[in-house]
């Protein structure tokens, strides 16, 4: 039996890192479809994919969207809407993982919105949610079984609010291999995301786009060991962190 490839991966977060987040967790289903129709992709992303491709990594999209347990938008938007990213996008992400929980539901404020709209049983603290490293390895379990998860075409002409059955989920074929994590970076343009980087064992890049250049300012509270635990690289844009990766 041969052994398995080692695969170079270039983990994603969607939100704020590949397009501008215009703020889809402050809106309902009915608004979020215009966001779906309306996608900008930040500056320098698809040049930067290309390359990354060019050079043999795979791209994997790694994304909390807990809008769907808080009953803001439903899975089936968030198909709809990788659908349309990736279309944007040259259909570079070969992958695409994300988390419909909510560990409180509650806002960033600590309140609680449209809390009758809430899908209790997404409402618990689970394994998927960045910062813990659940995504990715579900993204190395289906990787060694020959397997990545897709978009889910089944979900565009129905109002499916959330799949209970999640071995249900579309994925395609590809050929068997394991995460090269020495090669392998997480981007994204929050601390979740580096540290849900870092928690699975990859570097991690914070990028200053979205929310990226406040989240930098919570750095300072912490110590420089703390700092390197949470995060590897600063930069301005993905542009700044392809050439990082590939120097």
């Amino acid at each position: 039996m041969n052994d398995i490839k080692k695969q170079k991966i270039i983990f994603l977060d969607r939100d704020g890192t590949l397009c501008w987040d215009k703020g889809a967790f402050h809106s309902h289903v009915y608004d979020y479809d215009d966001l779906i129709n309306n996608i900008n992709i930040l500056p320098g992303v698809l040049d930067s994919l290309r390359l990354l491709k060019s050079s043999g990594y795979m791209l994997v999209v790694i994304s909390n969207q807990a809008g769907v347990a808080k009953g803001k938008f439903t899975e089936a938007a968030v198909h709809r809407f990788n659908y349309n990213l990736n279309k944007k996008l040259d259909f570079l992400i070969d992958g695409f993982y994300y988390c419909i929980h909510h560990d409180t539901g509650m806002e960033s404020d600590n309140t609680i919105l449209n809390q009758n709209k809430h899908i209790k049983e997404l409402i618990y603290d689970c394994e998927c949610r960045k910062p813990k490293p659940g995504m990715f390895y579900q993204a190395e379990n289906d990787m060694k079984n020959g397997l990545i998860q897709v978009v889910d075409d089944s979900f565009y002409n129905n109002d499916i609010i959330y799949e209970k059955d999640r071995t249900k989920i579309k994925k395609e074929k590809i050929e068997p291999c394991i995460v090269d994590k020495n090669n392998s970076f997480m981007i994204g343009d929050k601390l979740i995301d580096t540290m849900a980087g870092k928690n699975y064992g990859v570097r991690s890049i914070l990028v200053r786009t979205g929310e990226g250049s406040e989240e930098e300012l919570k750095l300072d509270k912490y110590t420089d060991d703390k700092k390197n635990a949470i995060v590897d690289y600063i930069v301005d844009s993905i542009s700044d962190a392809v050439r990082l990766i590939l120097k």
